[in-house]
């Protein structure tokens, strides 16, 4: 039986697209990203991951599979970098008692979501879910969320001392 010819192992260059995969993405706290890419490069450097030695003679060293990994490195690192630039910056940090009163003043002072979440730099579904633990909007699945019944009450408690 002939010996098939060894097969080399191919650098990492971009086997899909044209455009060349960044170095690393951002990487969220506990998030798997950071290994899964590192892992991925070293497959397709041809490196086992766990031992950092060049990997035997295998089917993982064919183009097909290659190229599939290629593939992988490239989706999970632009995924990655998508999901990091379309967060404001401040999305999934804890808020502060001066923050969240910010929050509630301005609310009642009639700044609409849209410039509160630009203002906290926190997504705009994060504004509801605060204004909605304080009581200041109905607890809804709604887009557009309505005052709640309290604070309604208070805003016409206002404006008739004030009237």
């Amino acid at each position: 039986m002939p010996r098939r010819p060894k097969l080399s192992v191919v650098p990492a260059t971009p086997a899909v697209s044209p455009n060349p995969t960044p170095s690393s993405p951002p990487a969220e706290p506990d998030s798997p990203v950071p290994e899964t890419v590192q892992i991925l490069r070293k497959l397709v450097d041809g490196i086992d991951p766990i031992t950092n030695t060049p990997l035997p003679e295998g089917p993982y060293q064919s183009a097909r599979v290659l190229r599939a990994l290629q593939f992988a490195l490239e989706r999970v690192t632009r995924t990655a970098m998508k999901k990091a630039k379309s967060l404001p910056a401040a999305a999934g940090t804890p808020w502060s008692e001066e923050e969240d009163s910010r929050l509630a003043k301005a609310y009642v002072a009639g700044e609409s979501l849209s410039e509160l979440a630009r203002a906290h730099q926190r997504t705009y579904g994060a504004i509801i879910s605060r204004l909605a633990q304080r009581g200041l909007v109905a607890p809804s699945g709604f887009r557009y969320p309505q005052p709640s019944r309290q604070f309604q009450a208070k805003r016409q408690s206002n404006s008739s001392i004030n009237a």
